[in-house]
């Protein structure tokens, strides 16, 4: 650990789709991976990190993953997020 913080933590942003009355289903993830991990060609190579991945951060995962939901034709009342 450096300063209070994992280094090396893989993280996953979901989306769950929720209709009150019905239920909830997670209808899209992605991995966020460390600025470190995906900057450094020798960790990035080590660990099979696809060549060419660009860091984003889970903010930015988040839209992506809403973006492609809605571009499949997911409709949203409103969405909510958390970032830890």
């Amino acid at each position: 650990m450096r300063g209070a913080r994992v280094a090396n933590g893989i993280n996953t942003v979901h989306l769950s789709y929720v209709r009150q009355g019905t239920g909830h289903a997670l209808i899209g993830a992605r991995q966020w991976i460390p600025r470190e991990q995906a900057s450094d060609p020798v960790t990035s190579l080590a660990t099979g990190l696809p060549p060419g991945l660009r860091f984003r951060t889970k903010g930015q995962l988040a839209i992506d993953i809403c973006a492609d939901a809605y571009a499949d034709g997911v409709a949203f009342d409103f969405i909510c997020g958390d970032e830890v």
